[in-house]
C-alpha cells in the first residue's frame, strides 16, 4: 500500500481509512457510511481480515479464530522496540508499543476456534500474562485486555485476486502474505492481466 500511496503507479488511487465501508457492488462502486458518499472505480480492492462481500466460495475456506491481546505497562525504553514470535502451541506474539509517557508490551495469542463450549474456555489473558511476565520482568501492571476474531485459510495460502464468481473488477485480499498480495494485485487491478 505504501507504494501505491507513494504514487509509484501513474493510476489514479484513492485510499479510505478510518471509515466503515458497508459493501461493494456492480461497477465497481464501494458505499461508505463516514459521510463522504460513494466512491465509483474502475477497481476495487477489499483488502480486509475477511472480505466484507457474502461469497462463501471465500468465507468457507477461513475458519474463525479468537485471538487474545493483553497490554503490560512498561518504563520507557526499558524494552527495544522489536518483535517476537513463539513456536509454541498455542502460540505467542509481542511488541512493544512507544507511547507518550511509558511502552507498552503487546502481547498476544492463545487462539482457539470460535465456538467452543462453555466448558473448554480458559483464562487465556491469564495465560498471556503467566508466559510473559517470566520473560519480561519489568512488565508493570495490566493496561488492557482485549479479543478479536481472525480469519485464516485453511491451508495457510492468502486468498489474493479477483473475487470469485465476481464479473465486477472487484479484487480480493485477505489471510496472509501482504508482499505477494501487493505485487499480484498490481498485475490484477492495474495492468488488468
Amino acid at each position: 500500500l505504501c507504494g501505491w500511496a507513494g504514487g509509484i503507479f501513474e493510476q489514479t488511487i484513492a485510499f479510505r481509512e478510518h471509515g466503515s465501508v458497508t459493501g461493494s457492488g456492480a461497477g465497481s462502486v464501494v458505499s461508505t457510511k463516514d459521510g463522504r458518499g460513494v466512491v465509483h472505480a474502475g477497481a476495487v480492492v477489499l483488502a480486509t481480515n475477511s472480505p466484507i462481500n457474502h461469497n462463501l466460495l471465500v468465507h468457507a475456506r477461513q475458519p474463525a479464530d479468537r485471538s487474545y491481546v493483553v497490554g503490560l505497562k512498561l518504563d520507557k525504553g526499558s524494552v527495544k522496540r522489536a518483535n517476537w514470535w513463539s513456536t509454541h502451541s498455542p502460540y505467542h506474539y509481542v511488541r512493544v508499543e512507544e507511547q507518550a509517557d511509558h511502552d507498552v508490551l503487546v502481547v498476544g495469542g492463545g487462539d482457539h476456534p470460535v465456538g467452543m463450549r462453555a466448558t473448554q474456555y480458559q483464562d487465556v489473558w491469564g495465560d498471556l500474562e503467566r508466559w510473559a511476565r517470566p520473560r519480561w520482568p519489568m512488565a508493570q501492571e495490566t493496561l488492557f485486555r482485549w479479543s478479536g476474531v481472525v480469519y485464516e485459510p485453511v491451508d495457510l495460502l492468502g486468498l489474493y485476486g479477483r473475487n470469485p464468481m465476481d464479473a465486477t473488477q472487484t479484487y480480493i485480499a485477505t489471510g496472509t502474505g501482504a508482499v505477494l498480495a501487493a505485487l499480484t494485485l498490481h498485475t490484477c487491478a492495474i495492468t488488468r492481466t
